[in-house]
């Protein structure tokens, strides 16, 4: 597409100028002077340079937003003072920050931080706990430490092992080094050039990254009684760095679980890509011969937790574990720790295929909504119309989506807004929320039964509203389809849902929510906790408050803000008006 001669202008004037880096601020009046004057557009001209490499700017970066930088070629002779550093590399590739004062002695203290947080962007490093040193992962050391003790100690008994090979034609640099940095936040104290051991926070499972550079291939193992969600996780981690190499020749390979006698493990691996096209088979094969001990081998076990199954293939598998739930078929603690890998694994499902066709800047806003009725009616009556309602925003952390304590909920009355915007994101979270309930109960014990019982009342509200959608909607929703994989065509959808949102809050604070790019790809909107973990420099801490959805006690209301035209609510006993949005 041909750009407009001024926007020709403003990159030649960007091209020019003689500074290596300015504020944003400066950088505007510059496109301005050239004839670029809206905002919008001079947003759209700096994002196109950034992705041609003539500058480098990232505005959704807390830490990089303040600075433009001009020459990248600038920031690249700097970073190469580090990567050359015989000083970092005997401290086994650690880059303490004082060392900044030597090695940049030349740049004002304030761009040495900005330096380090573009080491971390471009996966070059990672901060420490302390965050008084980052870890340069291209100068760690090539021979390994003794890692096999801790890594045997999460094998054994009770424990499940899943593995998928990587055959590459070429062993690119950056890998594995960008994955660990990538999965910075697992990371552990035995990692060297081509390899790390990686642990979750939840203690029980362990990661084992390991590259042969001569035999060309990389292997992921995850150990631990439920690895599908750690597995999940680091797989999409080490995809999203094999995609940095495009043209980049790979075979995947599942290595068959079966043992002789003696212990040893079958040495044949399937081909992934054939064992995929035997489930989309109709009917599926589920079952494959091993030509090396002649057994058949079940191919959803082989696939389970490596590749994620289509929604109504979860949506099964999380039926069956439901019902073992139901009939106590399984001990507690098992069985939760199984039903919420399957959540975790159907919710990120979920938030994959509704936005698999939108970048980070299109993310908007939150996708997660939960609605309650303002009045002390029963929960089970149909739409009314006058009615009000809340709407919750949700956080969306992948296993443990819950509602957010203490912050006050939009009230909606049952008007067209409601309907036709709010309405579809209920029917089509009400196919995954349904499944939440045996997970917070089996997590919270004895208080599990009244929570149960505030939820269930919950949907069954929002399943009631569905029932008595009017005209085009409730057909929509009373076509039995489960909606779980969300079409490109839903995704005005997202945006009224934006628009409706951003009439309620207009400051556009989701209650606090942070809209997070994990470094394995997706977007999330996360509660502060959540959000936490994917900070550079900290190691993910498990969310040790009890995820739960906050019941609203008989007689009791909450303050909410108004959509225009709609009822404004007063809190009982607190005498404050709710906020109405302007217009």
């Amino acid at each position: 597409m041909a750009w407009p001669r001024t926007w020709l202008r403003a990159a030649e004037a960007v091209r020019t100028h003689p500074d290596d880096h300015a504020a944003p601020e400066e950088l505007g009046e510059l496109l301005a002077e050239a004839g670029v004057r809206e905002p919008s557009h001079q947003s759209s001209l700096v994002a196109a340079l950034h992705s041609l490499g003539d500058l480098l700017h990232y505005p959704d970066d807390e830490e990089l937003c303040d600075l433009v930088v001009l020459r990248p070629q600038w920031l690249t002779g700097y970073i190469s003072r580090v990567l050359d550093s015989e000083e970092v590399l005997n401290e086994g590739g650690l880059f303490r920050h004082t060392f900044g004062s030597t090695l940049w002695s030349d740049a004002p203290r304030p761009l040495r931080h900005h330096f380090v947080r573009m080491m971390e962007n471009f996966d070059l490093s990672y901060r420490t706990e302390d965050r008084t040193a980052s870890l340069v992962v291209e100068l760690l050391p090539w021979n390994p430490p003794p890692f096999q003790e801790d890594w045997d100690t999460h094998g054994g008994a009770g424990t499940r092992e899943l593995r998928l090979r990587y055959r590459l034609h070429t062993v690119p640099p950056g890998i594995p080094t960008w994955f660990i940095a990538r999965e910075h936040r697992f990371s552990t104290p035995l990692r060297w050039r081509s390899g790390a051991l990686l642990r979750h926070p939840d203690g029980a499972h362990a990661a084992l990254i390991t590259v042969d550079r001569h035999a060309r291939t990389a292997e992921l193992r995850v150990r631990g009684p439920y690895p599908q969600d750690f597995f999940a996780v680091l797989k999409d981690g080490f995809e999203q760095t094999l995609q940095r190499y495009p043209g980049l020749d790979i075979t995947r390979l599942v290595p068959c679980p079966t043992r002789d006698g003696e212990g040893r493990a079958c040495r044949h691996e399937f081909r992934h890509e054939q064992l995929v096209n035997r489930l989309a088979m109709d009917p599926p094969r589920e079952r494959i011969e091993c030509p090396e001990h002649l057994e058949d081998v079940e191919v959803p076990y082989l696939l389970q937790g490596i590749e994620r199954p289509g929604g109504r293939r979860s949506e099964e598998l999380l039926r069956q574990l439901v019902s073992k739930v139901d009939s106590l078929e399984m001990a507690g603690r098992r069985r939760h720790a199984e039903l919420s890998a399957r959540v975790a694994e159907q919710q990120r499902g979920f938030l994959h295929s509704l936005r698999r066709e939108q970048s980070r800047q299109e993310v908007l806003c939150p996708s997660l909504v939960w609605v309650r009725r303002l009045s002390r009616r029963a929960a089970g009556r149909k739409l009314l119309p006058g009615e009000v309602f809340q709407l919750h925003l949700c956080c969306e952390a992948p296993g443990e989506w819950h509602l957010l304590e203490g912050v006050e909920p939009y009230e909606l009355p049952a008007r067209k807004e409601f309907t036709e915007t709010v309405l579809p994101y209920v029917h089509r979270t009400l196919q995954v929320l349904k499944f939440v309930v045996p997970v917070f109960g089996a997590s919270l014990g004895v208080a599990s039964e009244g929570l149960s019982k505030a939820m269930k009342d919950d949907m069954d509200l929002m399943k009631a509203l569905l029932d008595g959608a009017p005209g085009e909607a409730g057909r929509r929703f009373a076509d039995g389809e489960s909606r779980t994989a969300v079409r490109a065509a839903d995704h005005a959808e997202y945006r009224r849902m934006h628009a409706l949102l951003k009439e309620l809050d207009p400051a556009e604070e989701w209650g606090g929510l942070s809209k997070v790019t994990t470094p394995e790809g997706p977007t999330y909107w996360l509660c502060a906790a959540h959000a936490r973990t994917y900070e550079q420099g900290s190691r993910a801490v498990p969310y040790t408050t009890p995820v739960r959805l906050p019941h609203q006690p008989a007689g009791e209301q909450t303050i909410g803000r108004s959509l225009p035209g709609g009822e404004s609510r007063v809190g009982e006993g607190d005498g404050d008006a709710g906020r109405r949005a302007p217009g």
